[in-house]
């Protein structure tokens, strides 16, 4: 369906396998595979494009048969088998033609209804209008000429008088918008001044937003230069008219401009098509709606690029366009490559630049959204028609699991090959049910683009040439879409055109992206690279950065959690440990006898090392207690919030497996033994020495099914974290920290053991502070706390209550970490407490309570939070 025949496919008598053997030869760009690769005609390199024109030139040829069930058995053998036992197909041109008013108002396809929502301002990357700008550089074009041209095609071709109403309905007007041929005389100017003034114009033209719903979806307009050079700019909505479109205009454009004899007028039209399509369409959609359903879950979502600011904080829209060529000669040599390992050459492209994106992004599987030339033959004149014939495919890309350019190139065709069997439930429909699963509204789900016009010809062929020069400058842009790669034909070789979002990425990024992806095609031009696993694509700077921040080897000094804390009680018992309210507490030797006892209490009822002891305590000094007499003990321990309903403390006591739980009194239902803390006990004197690797804790966390599960973590992990971070915020003896975190929290576990085994302090709440600010901002002030530790949110409440009441803070640090950390909170916390430090920190419960360290600074321009850091 190369979209240029000037004539339908004559009908057969009879369509034979030998006419079908032949059909199919003269579509291969390598006959003589075939019977190497067993049959397998997508291996032997024939495209959706290429199986798309045979299934329009077979209904033509009277046999009923469906683009789809070809591409789902693509072997010789299968399709002789399916034509001969299909039904006949009518004469498209003998079909009766729906019966509409073309100057009604009628529905708009579904990718330009797509594109009218994208217009959209309230979307992140919207707002803006689908379009592509060409340039043409020839010689003596005729300006009264060219727009007697223009205002020819505008006639011959309906969409290009297209309006969208405020009804998301479409409107084929009686004469276009246009208002005719702008022509810039910069012939007397000198070559300075006409670079600049080319300049300007293309500014001006190359973003512009068309009034689409007064009927502006096209402009052209001619650049008059020294010495008889001139320049014409054409500039289209896409909601008008598809790439291929874009080809059919141009060509008609030069018939019209040339004078050739008139061109045979178009007998059908777009809205005509869109009537003849509707019920069929809705049957399609039906048919494969349950396969999709089956799949929406199995979807990656969009490639988690490196961007410099959010989508939706982008204020200026702007693409900038990165190309490189192929020539004939290398097509033909990297197309032979592709053949020697069963893949086709717009895989190729398309796995190269899935392994890039997979380089680059934080996940190896992702979205890749792929456009589909989707015409489908029901009259003759479908060919010549300009309008929007596009359809998309979500396809999940899974570059982890196929690390090669061979194997990836396989994976996508065969994911390409049966998603597209299965497209008459759109690209659109699949973006419209992830969007409501996932709860992204306004949010870009497949925002890169992978699009292979392979097959379709040149874009800009020899009469354009003739007519109006070569083809020069040109970009597409899409609302909600960062990165569009397009693969054109052009002189015998092939364009590769990346145009992307520039201000979305941070300045080198998207450059290093496209050195990585021309570096990997000169591999594979050179025969290195198919079937050899794809890393290093990064810049040799880069892996240097990553490996010095990956570089985190440092000398443990202790590996079990407490053990700092009872020896700094034996060398100075007297030393403050935890304080509260008005009173400084316990000190050290203190603390440590009550966490004795705790032991000691623990090994009357048979807790043993590596046993599970539950906590059941309102947050205050006997809670911590608790904690040190079971890590004394060499148990386990796990927090179960004392304020949760008591069926749910029973089904955790049961889950983790708890031997006893730590609580303020007995509980005679519950299902596991109770010990209150109170209770006299022996005091331990020894300590039960715990096995680094053994577990130290147990935390529950949310789960990703909603249902809470139980992270182990290890006495080293942890220590490791405790004693890095302490490291480099130089916690000591001298500081203060506060404990405002629930103990269910892993921020808890740091809070105790972080100051207590570096021979600090901690200020305890009691439960019935634990959410007052104003509160917690008393107790900063008077016990002089130095360190905060907590999530984001609880450091902006302390804020908020110092702002309100014009308090200084003694912090020298605040460790936030939990959450995204606002930009705001470093100039906020250095307005009370000037000098200090904050310090984003991220991570999963699962590897440790932290793993990402940043301090901040002032805020980036555009940045949503604090950065994650560096590990």
């Amino acid at each position: 369906m190369d979209g240029l025949s000037d004539a339908a496919e004559p009908a057969a008598a009879e369509l034979t396998e030998e006419n079908i053997r032949a059909d199919v030869a003269a579509m291969l760009p390598d006959a003589d595979r075939l019977a190497a690769t067993g049959g397998d005609l997508i291996a032997c390199g024939l495209d959706s494009l290429s199986v798309m024109r045979l299934a329009a030139r077979w209904r033509a040829r009277g046999k009923q048969v469906r683009f789809a069930e070809l591409m789902e058995r693509p072997t010789l053998r299968e399709w002789c088998d399916l034509l001969a036992a299909g039904e006949k197909a009518g004469d498209p041109a003998g079909e009766p033609q729906p019966e509409i008013d073309e100057s009604e108002p009628f529905e708009l396809a579904p990718m330009q209804y797509a594109y009218w929502v994208g217009r959209d301002e309230t979307f992140a990357l919207a707002g803006v209008t689908t379009h592509f700008y060409a340039e043409f550089d020839g010689s003596g074009v005729e300006p009264a000429r060219l727009e007697r041209a223009v205002r020819a095609l505008a006639r011959r071709h309906g969409m290009l008088r297209m309006r969208v109403r405020g009804d998301g309905t479409q409107q084929i007007l009686p004469e276009p918008a246009w208002r005719g041929l702008a022509v810039h005389d910069l012939r007397e100017l000198p070559e300075d001044e006409v670079r600049h003034r080319l300049g300007e114009i293309r500014e001006r033209l190359s973003h512009r937003t068309f009034a689409i719903s007064e009927g502006e979806v096209f402009d052209l307009a001619l650049s008059l230069l020294p010495g008889g050079r001139t320049r014409m700019h054409l500039d289209l909505d896409m909601i008008a008219a598809d790439a291929l479109s874009f080809r059919i205009m141009l060509r008609d454009l030069a018939a019209c401009y040339a004078g050739e004899a008139e061109l045979p007028p178009l007998e059908f039209s777009f809205p005509r098509y869109l009537a003849r399509r509707r019920e069929e369409r809705e049957r399609a959609r039906e048919r494969d709606r349950e396969y999709w359903q089956e799949r929406l879950p199995r979807l990656p979502g969009a490639p988690a690029l490196p961007l410099a600011v959010a989508p939706e904080r982008l204020d200026r829209h702007r693409v900038a366009r990165r190309f490189a060529t192929l020539s004939a000669q290398q097509r033909e040599v990297l197309a032979g490559h592709a053949a020697e390992h069963g893949v086709t050459l717009p895989m190729v492209f398309a796995a190269a630049f899935c392994h890039v994106l997979a380089a680059w992004s934080e996940e190896p599987d992702f979205l890749l959204n792929v456009p589909l030339f989707d015409r489908e033959p029901v009259h003759p004149d479908v060919d010549g028609l300009v309008g929007d014939f596009t359809n998309l495919l979500l396809v999940g890309v899974h570059a982890g699991s196929a690390r090669t350019v061979a194997g990836l190139a396989r994976q996508l065709g065969d994911r390409i090959r049966e998603d597209a069997a299965h497209s008459g439930f759109t690209g659109l429909d699949v973006l419209r049910e992830l969007t409501r699963a996932r709860g992204l509204a306004r949010q870009a789900v497949a925002p890169v683009v992978f699009t292979s016009a392979i097959g379709l010809g040149e874009l800009f062929g020899d009469r354009i040439r003739e007519c109006f020069g070569e083809a020069g400058w040109n970009i597409s842009q899409a609302p909600q879409v960062w990165l569009d790669f397009q693969v054109t034909e052009q002189a015998g070789g092939l364009l590769l055109n990346w145009d992307a979002v520039e201000g979305l990425f941070a300045d080198g990024v998207l450059d290093a992206m496209f050195d990585g992806y021309a570096g990997l095609l000169d591999e594979l031009l050179a025969s290195r690279r198919w079937t050899e696993p794809v890393d290093s694509l990064l810049p040799a700077g880069q892996l240097a950065r990553r490996a010095e921040l990956g570089d985190t080897a440092g000398a443990e000094r202790e590996t079990v959690l407490g053990a700092g804390f009872f020896r700094a009680a034996e060398e100075n018992p007297a030393a403050p440990a935890l304080c509260w309210g008005e009173r400084e507490g316990w000190d050290r030797g203190e603390l440590a006898a009550r966490a004795r006892t705790v032991s000691g209490l623990l090994a009357e009822h048979g807790v043993r090392r590596g046993d599970v002891v539950a906590i059941t305590l309102p947050k205050g000094p006997q809670q911590i207690a608790a904690v040190l007499g079971a890590v004394h003990a060499g148990a386990v321990f796990v927090p179960v919030g004392a304020d949760l309903p008591r069926p749910r403390r029973h089904e955790l006591y049961l889950d983790s497996g708890a031997a006893v739980v730590l609580g303020e009194a007995a509980e005679p239902d519950s299902p596991v033994p109770v010990l209150a803390v109170t209770a006299a006990a022996a005091e331990r004197a020894d300590r039960v020495p715990a096995d680094p690797e053994s577990c130290a804790y147990l935390i529950y966390t949310s789960g990703s099914t909603g249902r809470p599960k139980g992270v182990r973590m290890s006495h080293r992990a942890a220590r490791n974290t405790v004693e890095d971070i302490g490291d480099r915020a130089g916690i000591g003896p001298d500081d203060r920290g506060f404990a405002v975190s629930a103990l269910d929290h892993d921020w808890a576990v740091y809070d105790i053991f972080a100051f207590l085994d570096a021979g600090a302090s901690l200020v305890v709440l009691d439960d019935g502070i634990r959410r007052d600010a104003h509160a917690w901002l008393d107790l900063v002030g008077r016990h002089r706390v130095t360190v905060w530790t907590s999530v984001p949110a609880l450091l902006d409440m302390l804020l908020v209550v110092a702002e309100a009441a014009g308090e200084p803070l003694p912090l020298r640090i605040a460790l936030a970490g939990g959450d995204w950390v606002g930009p705001d909170l470093w100039e906020r916390l250095r307005a009370l407490a000037p000098g200090a430090r904050l310090v984003a920190l991220g991570g999963a419960t699962e590897v440790g309570i932290h793993s990402t360290w940043h301090e901040a600074g002032p805020p980036l321009p555009g940045w949503p939070s604090v950065p994650y850091g560096g590990p």
